[in-house]
C-alpha cells in the first residue's frame, strides 16, 4: 500500500531520466493494442487503485538504486517528521506553496 510520495516517486516529472529513456527506447511509436486496452481498462479504477500502480510502475523503470541516497533520504525524512511530531516544523499551507509555484512555473 502507498502511505506516501517518497522523494523517488517525485523525481518521476516530465524531466525524469527513466522517462526521457523510455521515450527513446520507443521512439515515440504508439503502445500495443494490449497496453492500449489495460490503459482503458486500468483508467476505471479509483484513483488510489491507479496511484499504487503507477508507483509500481515509475520504480519499475529504475535500473539501479543508489542505497546511499536512499539511506540519506530515510534520515531526513527521520528528522522531519520527528520535527513535525514535535511541533517544531515550519511549514506553509499547501494552497500557498502551490500558488507560488503556479506563479513561479507558469
Amino acid at each position: 500500500m502507498l502511505t506516501y510520495i517518497s522523494h523517488r516517486s517525485a523525481r518521476f516529472g516530465i524531466n525524469s531520466p527513466s522517462l526521457i529513456r523510455l521515450g527513446r527506447l520507443t521512439g515515440g511509436a504508439k503502445m500495443t493494442e494490449t497496453a492500449e486496452k489495460l490503459k482503458l481498462e486500468l483508467s476505471q479504477l479509483s484513483v488510489k487503485d491507479r496511484a499504487e500502480l503507477a508507483y509500481f510502475l515509475i520504480h519499475s523503470l529504475d535500473e539501479e538504486v543508489d542505497y546511499d541516497a536512499e539511506s540519506a533520504w530515510e534520515v531526513d525524512l527521520t528528522r522531519r517528521m520527528q520535527e513535525i511530531n514535535k511541533g517544531t516544523a515550519s511549514g506553509k499551507p499547501s494552497d500557498q506553496v502551490f500558488t507560488e509555484l503556479r506563479e513561479k512555473y507558469s
